[in-house]
């Protein structure tokens, strides 16, 4: 089953950029003579505006969650044909697909781990019973 979306696809918008970037931007074919729609195999530019809206502050996260339904897709139609020396296996692009969504969804959790670590100091200064951390110049915050 294709997925209607804008064609050609428009790299300066969101959902154009991001169909480029999970590699779904190649037409299967006009559906309405002179307009500017095509079938796509896997997302609909309506899909792809609802990844990134359920992910706005995380691209990493909307790049693994479609990968990961681009897999499911392929292991559901997978076939392992062989015709006498000739052997087509589709289920090595799921794995593909799948080794894609898991380095997406690390990054996308290492992002956020990222941004919630900071260092905090626990006494101020001037406190009675400061110590001042290993390795800084006496005064602490004197400087």
């Amino acid at each position: 089953m294709s997925m209607t979306g804008a064609y050609p696809v428009d790299q300066g918008t969101p959902v154009g950029m991001f169909r480029t970037e999970i590699g779904d931007d190649v037409g299967v074919q006009n559906l309405v003579p002179n307009q500017d729609t095509a079938e796509y195999v896997y997302f609909s530019d309506a899909g792809i505006q609802a990844l990134l809206d359920a992910n706005p502050d995380n691209y990493e996260a909307a790049l693994a969650r479609a990968f990961g339904s681009m897999a499911n897709k392929l292991i559901l139609e997978a076939q392992d044909i062989q015709v006498d020396d000739i052997r087509i296996k589709t289920v090595e692009k799921a794995n593909l697909f799948l080794q894609r969504a898991s380095t997406a969804a690390d990054r996308a959790g290492q992002s956020g781990a990222d941004a919630a670590f900071s260092l905090v100091p626990l006494v101020s200064a001037g406190s009675a019973g400061a110590c001042r951390p290993e390795g800084t110049p006496f005064p602490w915050m004197s400087m």
